[in-house]
């Protein structure tokens, strides 16, 4: 995605400048304008959520994202939809940490699949041999050959 785009599609958006600011990042990267346009969506569900519960960034905290996931879980989102959610609001912590902007990230101790059924407790299930090895999903293997960059020669 070219930075017209890309700021045409931030501009009208209700994202927090942080949010906003991580999102830019992606300028520099080799990311899908589909992946792109996700992370937005994500990234403003989560910026709204904390603009209407009163917090900032910098204060929220473990209780808080369990609020939020419980906010995700209350709207009907399901077990992958709410994943991708809370990776977006993680991503961004991560980010915040890496720039020493904040401290510490809530989502440390957030352990995803202790809020929603994943994709790998019911999913690897139907893919695991008698020896219990479990194996990609053709899905899987698609979504990783077009996410991983060819090796350098």
């Amino acid at each position: 995605m070219n930075d017209e785009v890309l700021e045409a599609q931030l501009a009208n958006r209700d994202l927090l400048p942080d949010a906003e600011s991580f999102l830019s990042s992606y300028k520099t990267k080799d990311v899908d304008d589909d992946t792109i346009q996700k992370r937005i969506g994500h990234l403003e569900e989560f910026s709204k959520w904390i603009k209407s519960n009163g917090h900032s960034l910098n204060e929220l905290d473990f209780e808080d994202v369990e609020d939020y996931i419980d906010s995700l879980k209350e709207k009907g989102y399901k077990s992958r939809t709410g994943e991708l959610y809370v990776s977006a609001g993680s991503m961004l912590y991560s980010r915040l940490l890496k720039k020493g902007e904040i401290d510490a990230s809530p989502f440390d101790r957030i352990q995803i699949s202790d809020y929603f059924n994943t994709r790998e407790s019911y999913q690897a299930a139907k893919l695991k041999d008698d020896d219990g090895v479990v194996w990609l999903s053709p899905e899987e293997v698609n979504t990783l050959t077009e996410h991983v960059p060819a090796p350098e020669t």
